[in-house]
Formats: C-alpha cells, sequence, structure tokens
C-alpha cells in the first residue's frame, strides 16, 4: 500500500509522442515542487537513467522515484485488443497493474486511448451499474471557474442510456470537487430547442428530464461551453473529441498568429514586450499544455489520459491533474477490483 502521507503516481514515461526525456523531466520538475508526491517511471531503465544523469545529474537520486523496467511499447496504431493480451509486458500494462495492485494511487499515460481503457477495464473493473467509461475534461470559462465536458474520447458509439450515465458520473465528480451539491448539466446539441437534435439527443434530454438527481439545464451549443452558465456538458466521445482537438487547435492558432504579428516591426516588438506579461498572466486559462490530463470515469481506481503529443508541460499538468484526482472523494471512494487471476482467460 502507498504511504498514507505520500501520493504516489505511475508515470508510463514510453508512450510520450515528444519522446521519454519529455516524460522524465516533467516527472523531475512535479517532484521538485511537490515533496509529498513519489513517482514510479515505468518504461526503459536504460533509457530513463541517461535522461536522469545528462538533465539532472545525481540531484535525482534524492528524488521520491522509482524506476520500473521494461521496453515493450504499445504504439497508437496497435489494435486494443491485440494490445491487451499481447502486450502484457507493456509500459501501460505494468503502470496500470500499480495501479490494480494498490502500489500506486493514480497512473498517467499518454497511451493509445483504447489500449489504456482496455486495460484499464480489465485490470480495475468498472464500477457498479457503469457500461462504458467516459473520459472528462475541464474547460476554462469567462467567469474564471471551469465546466466538464463528457466524453471526449472513450466512447464514440453512445446510447441515450450511456448518456445519462455519463451525466451522472460527471455531475457528480463536479459535485465532489466543487461542493456543489446541484450542478448545472446539459446536452451539446445543433441548438438550443428542445425540438433540435438527432434521435440521439432527443432520446438523451428525455432522459435526463424524467431524473430528478440532475439539474439538467437543456441543450447547450459548442460556443456555450465557454460561458460558464452550465457546470457539465454532455456528448458522445465522437463529437466530445473534435470538439476538444478542435479548441485546442484554435488556441495554438490564435497564440501563434499574436507572437507572428507582434515580430512584424520594432514597434510591434516593444508591444508585443508589455503583451507578453498579460498573456503570461492568462496562460493557464489559453494554453492546451497547462489543462492537459482527462479524468477516466467509470473504473475502480484512477487513470489520467494525457494527450499523446504532450510536451514536458503538458505531461507535467496531466501529473498534477493525477494529485487532484487523488486527493477528490469521488475516485477515492472506490478501490481497484483486480482482474488478475483471471489473466490466463485472455490467452
Amino acid at each position: 500500500m502507498p504511504n498514507t502521507h505520500t501520493t504516489t503516481i505511475a508515470l508510463d514515461v514510453m508512450t510520450a509522442e515528444a519522446g521519454i526525456a519529455s516524460a522524465v523531466n516533467a516527472a523531475v520538475k512535479c517532484l521538485r515542487q511537490h515533496q509529498e508526491l513519489s513517482l514510479t517511471l515505468v518504461g526503459d531503465q536504460l533509457l530513463i537513467e541517461e535522461v536522469l544523469e545528462s538533465s539532472h545529474r545525481a540531484y535525482w537520486r534524492e528524488l521520491s522515484l522509482k524506476i520500473i523496467h521494461t521496453d515493450v511499447i504499445i504504439s497508437h496504431e496497435d489494435d486494443p485488443l491485440h494490445a491487451l493480451k499481447a502486450k502484457r509486458q507493456s509500459s501501460t500494462h505494468q503502470s496500470v497493474r500499480l495501479v490494480a495492485e494498490n502500489q500506486a494511487d493514480a497512473v498517467v499515460s499518454c497511451a493509445n486511448t483504447g489500449a489504456l481503457l482496455a486495460i484499464g477495464r480489465y485490470m480495475m473493473k468498472r464500477r457498479k451499474d457503469v457500461d462504458k467509461l467516459a473520459l472528462v475534461a475541464a474547460f476554462p470559462t469567462y467567469n474564471r471557474g471551469e465546466s466538464y465536458l463528457c466524453d471526449v474520447g472513450a466512447n464514440y458509439d453512445a446510447t441515450p442510456k450511456d448518456l445519462h450515465r455519463q451525466a451522472i458520473m460527471a455531475s457528480e465528480m463536479f459535485k465532489r470537487a466543487h461542493s456543489d451539491d446541484s450542478p448545472r448539466v446539459a446536452l451539446l446539441n445543433i441548438g438550443t430547442e428542445s425540438y433540435k437534435g438527432n434521435e440521439l439527443a432527443t432520446e438523451t434530454i428525455a432522459l435526463l428530464q424524467r431524473d430528478p438527481t440532475i439539474n439538467f439545464c437543456g441543450s447547450v451549443e459548442g460556443n456555450d461551453i465557454f460561458k460558464g452558465d452550465v457546470d457539465v456538458v454532455i456528448c458522445d466521445g465522437f463529437v466530445g473529441n473534435c470538439v476538444l482537438k478542435s479548441c485546442e487547435g484554435t488556441a495554438n492558432f490564435v497564440m501563434s498568429t499574436i507572437k507572428q504579428a507582434c515580430m512584424t516591426s520594432t514597434l510591434t516588438k516593444l508591444l508585443g514586450g508589455a503583451l507578453r506579461s498579460v498573456l503570461r498572466a492568462q496562460a493557464p486559462r489559453l494554453n492546451p499544455s497547462l489543462r492537459n490530463g482527462a479524468f477516466v470515469l467509470g473504473l475502480n481506481g484512477i487513470i489520467i489520459k494525457s494527450h499523446g503529443n504532450a510536451d514536458t508541460l503538458g505531461i507535467e499538468t496531466a501529473i498534477k491533474t493525477a494529485m487532484k484526482a487523488c486527493s477528490s472523494t469521488y475516485f477515492s471512494s472506490a478501490r481497484p477490483k483486480t482482474a488478475l487471476h483471471a489473466e490466463a482467460s485472455t490467452s
């Protein structure tokens, strides 16, 4: 069992598209900032230690850091079922296993989403009454609060029943995180009118309206996510993933355009210097890397899915997101129920 005074997080360092160094350096930065944190780096020990020695010299040996060796990687092209059955020694398997066996409190991984969720379902088991998992991402709002978008990529073929369950889980998570007994829940739709939407939307609206435990506020459009008028926005994973990546791409495009505009002349360079301090103050709200890490809902354990292309800052943010999850009563209310004894049945 992890030390009760320490948050222990398993970091899957082999799946970061930016390379092992990005994950290892993110780990060291977090350990320097948080004395209560302990990290287990899962991946190729030789490569990990090369990064540690070259970038941090002997200092890293004083950190609360452990390495578990494996050089097997689940790629983003791997079929989830193949990855689950054929790559049991992968860094992703071994990272999730640590949580399933209560040797870590949470896992952070940049792995193939389908494979990561399949391994999580197998090793941790789903919570009671949960058929399908969901990914939740936090979005900034105009009122400086945040709203949750659920699902952002776990389930591409949702039914009205699935979306209803997502609303229950995400609403409960928001309640615990923000001490809010009645979070406002809405369905992402093509219009706010009750008659708009496809069959999935109209049937989901009917289910949410009939549930007295959910503070359902009707439908919202994509641009409403940032207004702060609702706390939880529900959608299927296909739409949610498109929304998430479109928003991140827009944020990066806007920031890049501003930077280019500030370099066109001596005057704009001077103005850019003044603007830089303003943008720096707003960075946590505007920089996608500072909002990286989606919560996996529906498991008996904590998995934080980082973007595959996350940089060092993004992975550092995902680790901090995992720390936040570890302190949440929503996630601590369930512990992993391992399926390790059943591995032979999947051979």
